[in-house]
């Protein structure tokens, strides 16, 4: 749906109002814009099709694509073609293209099945002198009134019919909106003057002409609405209208003969063979039936069809499977569809697509979606297969699979999808999702839900990842002077480790759990240690070692910080009771000077902690930077006050010299007159706890006023 006229009023139509109602005109405009464009938006695939449109704001003079090369009033008109067929010379796709991918956007972005057209009506402005129910209607006034309206009505029905001309030519719908005040709605004229609107501009009967005046937001969604349902059938019969034209341009290019390809003439431009017509009029009925949507008529002369399934449904599958059929007989033949040629490759992408449309379509009419565990499994094993396929073109040397190193930090499950490794990667990560939300469901009692249990996921997971694991390490370029592994192989080998857990193998995981800890402690990781250290914490647990896990809980209290290596020879140490409820708050106090400048800098901090035979230590970095707590300084110790410390290096101060303390105080006895002495007093008062020897220098400026010195 196009919707135009919601991008402001011209200066004509705002000078015929008051600025009251002007504001209210483009408060409605407003919400309109914001209430159509809420709407269904453009998506891929969308099971749920209810009676409303994608809408598309345009200006109201836009222009639709040319149907085809010449103008209708050319005398060739009618064997001319459209610019995207492969009859034209000038197309991409000539002379032997299937179809082009902006055809779909031509049918989505450019081209509507309706089109709104927002207007506002002349309303003649009010009298300015004051009148009374009593008074004599002025005839003079009424007629000149009258005049007017009907003259700023010829030209509205001009505009508009100059608008449906467009649209005609296209079999597209045209609706006029005309918004009024609400005072215009009462007026006793307004009938006369819709109907000679209509008339003048050729507007159909059905659905053409509303009349809507600035109402709440509530009442503004239940036009929008109607609105819609009113459109609803006028869209279907434009995409109805469309098949109709394509099916009969299949037919006629079935029953056309061609010459067989010749081999090894691949070279030679040759006109699209009838099975390359008939995949591009499949194609081109399938979306159209897409487009109409669920029209609520059920196909019930065809046994085989469920009665929930609607006819729009079964064209679409139908036309999609014949596509996909003749797809697969052109690929089949090399002289049809040479291989690694650019119709190749074409033809390779729309049967991707095809493929697509056909499991969604077919999976929404066996009721299944993410919801269902055959959806995860079919994506599982798509996975698969393409890693399976990167395997295999990889051991060749005609394959060579792209390098791609982002510039900024991505998500770890986006940047596996970067390697040759990410089939192997992402089917397991899909079998997750299938297990977690699937298998773990006890209300289903199909008996491929019985077989599918009775699978052993976390083996197959485990397998799939190992074998990621071994691929990402293979294709990973290596740096010489650092050894560390590539951060995709770590995220892979947490996976594994992950699949260990949930498998029971405790031990197993601790293996990799310890290798990779040791990269993510050193390169400061802490937002992925952290899930880590956790589910590292619970094997260890399940084993019962009790010395392990309790430095894994010392660990995830401080939140990942690595251990600092220290000597405990000339260390302070202080002792005091460490038991304290939530909340409390221990201070360790002491004093340090110096009697010359320098920098005083704790060095390092280790925390001991003793219970019975338990004897643990945690070295404290004070110069790390540290997500769970911010630096502070002690200002007081009763009540305990802190300040926050900006700076970066917190654990060290400079020491300085103290300021002089004096107070300087200067006395004179005003006026001072020419060519005299004039005493000034300079009183140095030293309020300092040292002594000073003070040296003054006075300078006395001269003063400004000429002859004076």
């Amino acid at each position: 749906m196009f919707v135009a006229g919601l991008d402001g009023e011209t200066p004509s139509q705002l000078s015929t109002s008051t600025s009251a109602n002007g504001s209210d005109f483009a408060l409605l405009a407003s919400r309109l814009r914001e209430a159509l464009q809420a709407q269904r938006k453009v998506a891929i695939w969308q099971p749920d099709k209810p009676k409303t449109f994608q809408v598309v704001l345009v200006n109201k003079d836009t222009r639709f694509p040319p149907r085809k090369l010449v103008p209708p009033e050319d005398p060739t008109y009618s064997a001319s073609h459209s610019p995207l067929s492969p009859l034209t010379p000038t197309s991409p796709l000539h002379p032997d293209g299937l179809i082009a991918p902006i055809w779909i956007r031509k049918h989505t972005t450019l081209v509507p099945s309706v089109f709104v057209l927002f207007l506002r009506i002349y309303e003649h402005p009010p009298s300015s002198a004051p009148t009374s129910p009593l008074d004599v209607p002025d005839i003079n006034r009424e007629r000149e009134r009258e005049m007017e309206e009907r003259k700023r009505d010829t030209e509205l029905a001009a505009e508009v019919a100059q608008r449906k001309k467009g649209t005609n030519e296209r079999g597209i719908k045209l609706t006029v909106v005309l918004m009024a005040t609400r005072k215009m709605l009462d007026d006793p004229t307004l009938d006369t003057r819709l109907t000679f609107i209509r008339r003048q501009s050729g507007l159909d009967s059905r659905a053409a002409l509303f009349v809507l005046s600035p109402v709440s937001q509530s009442e503004l969604g239940e036009f929008v609405k109607s609105l819609q349902q009113a459109l609803y059938e006028p869209a279907l019969e434009y995409y109805t209208a469309h098949s109709k034209r394509v099916r009969r341009k299949r037919n006629r290019h079935s029953q056309t003969s061609y010459p067989n390809p010749i081999q090894g003439a691949s070279s030679i431009a040759r006109p699209l063979r009838s099975e390359g017509w008939t995949v591009r009029y499949e194609y081109k009925m399938a979306c159209f039936a897409e487009f109409r949507g669920e029209d609520e008529v059920a196909l019930k002369s065809v046994k085989t069809v469920p009665d929930r399934v609607s006819l729009t449904h079964v064209l679409s599958i139908r036309h999609y499977q014949d596509a996909h059929s003749m797809l697969v007989v052109m690929f089949g033949s090399t002289a049809i569809l040479p291989p690694r040629t650019k119709r190749w490759a074409e033809a390779k992408v729309l049967a991707d697509c095809i493929n697509l449309k056909i499991f969604c379509d077919f999976s929404r009419g066996w009721g299944l979606g993410e919801e269902t565990f055959e959806y995860w499994s079919w994506i599982a094993r798509q996975y698969r297969v393409l890693a399976e396929l990167l395997e295999q073109g990889t051991r060749s040397t005609t394959l060579v699979i792209p390098t791609h190193r982002p510039k900024i930090p991505l998500n770890t499950n986006f940047m596996a999808s970067q390697n040759n490794g990410s089939g192997r990667a992402l089917a397991p990560s899909v079998l997750e999702t299938e297990t977690i939300r699937s298998l773990g469901k006890t209300s289903i009692t199909s008996p491929g839900f019985s077989n599918e249990k009775k699978v052993d996921h976390l083996t197959i997971i485990l397998e799939l990842y190992t074998k990621a694991y071994e691929l990402f390490k293979k294709h990973t370029a290596v740096n010489p002077q650092n050894s560390t592994p590539n951060r995709l192989t770590l995220w892979i080998a947490y996976r594994i480790a992950q699949t260990y857990y949930d498998s029971a193998k405790y031990d197993m995981a601790i293996r990799f759990f310890e290798r990779i800890a040791t990269v993510y402690r050193r390169e400061g990781w802490n937002s992925l240690l952290q899930p880590l250290l956790s589910t590292w914490y619970a094997c260890a647990r399940e084993l019962g070692d009790i010395e392990l896990s309790i430095k894994l809980l010392i660990e995830m209290l401080g939140h990942g910080v690595g251990h600092i290596s220290s000597s405990a020879d000339g260390l302070e140490e202080i002792t005091a009771p460490l038991r304290w409820g939530r909340g409390g708050c221990f201070i360790f106090s002491g004093s340090v000077s110096s009697e010359s400048p320098t920098l005083i800098e704790v060095d390092r901090l280790t925390l001991h902690i003793e219970e019975e035979k338990w004897k643990i230590q945690i070295p404290i970095g004070l110069t790390t930077s540290r997500q769970y707590a911010s630096p502070r300084w002690l200002t007081s110790v009763e009540p305990p006050r802190f300040l926050p410390i900006k700076r970066e290096n917190s654990s060290s101060l400079s020491v300085k010299y103290r300021s002089h303390t004096l107070e300087v105080f200067l006395s004179h006895e005003p006026p001072a007159y020419l060519d005299e002495e004039y005493p000034i007093t300079i009183d140095i008062t030293n309020v300092d706890s040292r002594p000073f020897d003070v040296v003054v220098n006075v300078l006395i400026p001269p003063t400004e006023i000429d002859g004076a010195s």
